[in-house]
């Protein structure tokens, strides 16, 4: 008899501390809800970068997508705003829409940027990054000007 008390309390002890685990498991009721969003950076050339700002294309099935754009360099590894957050509106939530977004630049981020520095850029929104590094072709690329040409890879 009491062995079986013992079976009964271990076998009710296994089960309640189950239930916690397996809610634990699971993702939260809203995640599922918030939806996908993937970057691109279509702007590839470093003048047009300066001069027009970054073109960005998003697919998101969310309604409304903050952009950030930022920029590290090989001395300085820490993430610098180059622009100020773009908020963009998509057209319907839960459908897959797909926009074009120019981000205009600082004038300190084109400052920046025309300087013979190696860099990433970086572009963020809620749930998705990528990252674009400018490299330096050679170092007479840009002989005219003394600088270094930067190009994407």
């Amino acid at each position: 008899m009491r062995g079986v008390r013992l079976g009964v309390a271990a076998l009710a002890c296994a089960a309640i501390c189950a239930v916690p685990a397996a809610a634990a498991a699971q993702p939260p009721a809203g995640a599922a809800e918030k939806g996908r969003t993937s970057l691109r950076i279509v702007t590839k050339s470093q003048k047009k970068l300066i001069r027009k700002g970054a073109v960005v294309k998003v697919t998101s099935t969310r309604k409304r997508v903050k952009l950030r754009l930022r920029s590290s360099t090989f001395d300085n590894q820490r993430l610098t705003a180059l622009a100020p957050i773009k908020r963009v509106r998509l057209r319907k939530h839960g459908k897959t829409t797909k926009r074009k977004v120019k981000i205009r630049l600082s004038a300190s981020a084109r400052e920046a940027l025309r300087s013979c520095e190696p860099r990433e850029l970086q572009v963020t929104a809620r749930g998705s990054k990528i990252t674009i590094p400018m490299s330096t072709t050679s170092p007479t690329a840009g002989y005219s000007t003394g600088c270094p040409r930067l190009v994407w890879p």
